[in-house]
């Protein structure tokens, strides 16, 4: 298994019967493609300046393009409860950093409630590739653009071989592309992305499409003393 941090989170690849060096070559250039495109957390992304633009059409590059489809088609098939629209609110509590950075600060958030426009007020055309926000949105990828960016890194991985297979785990965010090892791809399925994959506990055999976890054991709100 080959291991580093990008995207605010740590990134492992597992290679079977191809040559890693090209696996990890053609991830890398995904995540930084991904990253100048819809990261919330850096000033010169796209992302950033559409949030910037809201209240007028803005063209979008197809990469954009396609993480917006995906954040829509989630709220749609959640019925809004993974909502794109909520970028100023996160803000509003105190995510204007990655996690990393929020988890390590040493002042407590304040936390301030504010209305969100909802996914159904954006005039997306993915045909056109164009976007419409009404003003003082701002859109946050965040709960569907690391597993756009981990099936996009997987199949990359994969061509760049021209042989073989990988599993991309994008911090609990897990794809796979190619050929399968016997019996399939372990996954130790746990509350902690960061634990050892041969730790004990359950494990699922993943041998097609994409894997995630949620849980609020590593990242949780608690109440400060007054």
């Amino acid at each position: 298994m080959i291991r580093w941090r990008a995207l605010g989170t740590h990134v492992d690849l597992l290679v079977h019967r191809g040559d890693p060096r090209a696996a990890r070559e053609a991830v890398q250039s995904v995540l930084e493609r991904v990253d100048r495109t819809y990261s919330r957390f850096r000033a010169d992304s796209e992302l950033v300046a559409l949030n910037a633009r809201a209240g007028t059409t803005i063209e979008l590059s197809p990469l954009l393009a396609d993480a917006i489809a995906a954040a829509i088609q989630a709220a749609r098939q959640t019925d809004g409860l993974c909502d794109p629209t909520i970028g100023r609110a996160l803000l509003r509590i105190g995510y204007d950093a990655d996690f990393a950075t929020v988890a390590a600060g040493s002042s407590p958030i304040e936390l301030r409630m504010e209305r969100v426009a909802g996914w159904q007020s954006l005039r997306f055309d993915p045909t056109a590739r164009t976007i419409r926000m009404p003003a003082g949105v701002e859109l946050d990828l965040g709960s569907t653009g690391k597993a756009l960016a981990a099936d996009l890194a997987a199949t990359a991985a994969v061509e760049a071989m021209g042989r073989g297979g990988v599993l991309v785990s994008l911090g609990g965010d897990l794809a796979i592309a190619g050929d399968v090892p016997e019996g399939g791809w372990p996954v130790l399925a746990a509350d902690d992305s960061s634990i050892a994959p041969r730790r004990n506990g359950e494990i699922i055999a993943i041998r097609g499409g994409a894997m995630a976890t949620s849980s609020t054991t590593v990242r949780t709100w608690r109440r400060a003393s007054v």
